[in-house]
């Protein structure tokens, strides 16, 4: 199980410089569930672009040897680290949060969990128009995470986002795209892009490195520019140190619920209906 790193150039263009930092989810036999090193290795790219003066955007995307992008945290992975005092779900979180760069993120399959958590905090976000997100805290019996609990409700509406995180209910994507949680949909089996990099390449990420690349070539100091809006539009929007104290509000309620075994009989249900 990994994190696949790669940078994708945008060029070339008058901005020739840009780069796309894309992050991908990795563990095809668990179906790109996400480890603690997972997200231990996410995060130092993060941290990484954030340094990168070239890096436009990172993009989070899932290995397509899986058939969905991913299929959430893997929490037994999880609960045993976060038992050693470590918190590599809170370092993530906090570190997309923080992101300089856009956040963007392609769907190919299915996105669940932390990887539906994630969209509220991300500025583009594209999938294949067969995919769906499915939230299923509520069957596992623990609750959101990722500042969901208000992000969502934010997003999409109070009895929406109890459906979704409650009930489970899968979201087609073209659904999410209405509500706004998808920026754009792509057509399956549309031709692939050639600005993926070698075997991550799907639709949904063709489209975004496309986005990318058009950017890149029409915004004087794309890098620099979008960095700017990424912090204005966030500043005008967001609590910034509100949500941080949320997610790790929630996230000490998640430990306790996984501290108690809740989420364990969940687990192999959720896995079955993917």
């Amino acid at each position: 199980m990994s994190v696949r790193i790669a940078e994708v150039q945008l060029g070339p263009h008058a901005d020739s410089a840009a780069i796309a930092m894309v992050v991908c989810w990795s563990a095809p036999a668990k179906l790109n569930a996400l480890s603690p090193a997972m997200l231990r290795r996410a995060t130092g790219a993060i941290e990484q672009a954030n340094a990168d003066p070239r890096v436009v955007a990172v993009v989070f995307c899932g290995d397509p040897a899986s058939r969905v992008m991913s299929s959430g945290a893997d929490l037994d992975a999880a609960a045993a680290e976060e038992a050693d005092g470590a918190s590599p779900v809170l370092d993530f979180m906090l570190a997309v949060m923080r992101c300089k760069p856009l956040v963007c993120v392609a769907i190919h399959g299915a996105a669940v969990g932390m990887n539906v958590t994630l969209l509220p905090h991300a500025d583009l976000v594209v999938a294949d128009s067969g995919a769906w997100l499915a939230t299923p805290f509520g069957s596992l019996g623990i609750c959101p995470e990722f500042a969901a609990s208000k992000a969502l409700p934010a997003m999409i509406g109070h009895q929406r986002a109890l459906r979704l995180m409650l009930w489970g209910t899968r979201l087609p994507a073209d659904e999410a795209a209405a509500l706004g949680l998808v920026t754009e949909l792509v057509q399956e089996g549309a031709p692939l892009s050639p600005l993926c990099p070698e075997g991550l390449a799907t639709a949904a990420l063709g489209r975004v490195l496309e986005r990318l690349q058009a950017l890149a070539a029409t915004v004087p100091r794309a890098a620099e520019t979008a960095r700017l809006f990424r912090k204005m539009l966030r500043d005008a929007t967001e609590d910034k140190a509100a949500a941080e104290r949320l997610a790790e509000q929630e996230l000490r309620v998640l430990r306790a619920r996984v501290d108690e075994g809740v989420p364990m009989e969940g687990i192999a249900l959720r896995a079955s209906r993917l």
